[in-house]
């Protein structure tokens, strides 16, 4: 069964926040992110294990030749994304803001 993905609130501002950045270092580079991450959800739509659980129910998934996590959530229909954040931040701080945004 494929799940449908679904962004929280929380994961679209965090998302369209590191699109913006890219862009302002490098012509299409936020185009690049966008396209690396919907890859990686169509992988991950196939295979919702496929991340490593990183905090509880958390998974993470590093996304290639960024400082980027995509953290999100299996439930029984949906793959819920709960966090697109910078992995450089400091771990206890992303820590906590990732998990107080749990479904």
């Amino acid at each position: 069964m494929k799940r449908e993905v679904v962004w929280t609130w929380g994961a679209q501002a965090d998302i369209q926040r590191a699109f913006a950045l890219s862009e302002e270092r490098s012509a299409d580079a936020g185009m690049r992110l966008l396209e690396t991450t919907n890859s990686l959800l169509d992988l991950t739509i196939e295979h919702p294990y496929i991340a490593r659980m990183w905090c509880g129910p958390v998974r993470r998934h590093v996304l290639q030749r960024t400082h980027y996590g995509l953290f999100y959530v299996l439930e029984a229909r949906r793959i819920v994304v709960i966090a697109f954040r910078d992995l450089r931040e400091e771990p206890d701080r992303l820590r906590a803001e990732i998990m107080g945004r749990l479904p």
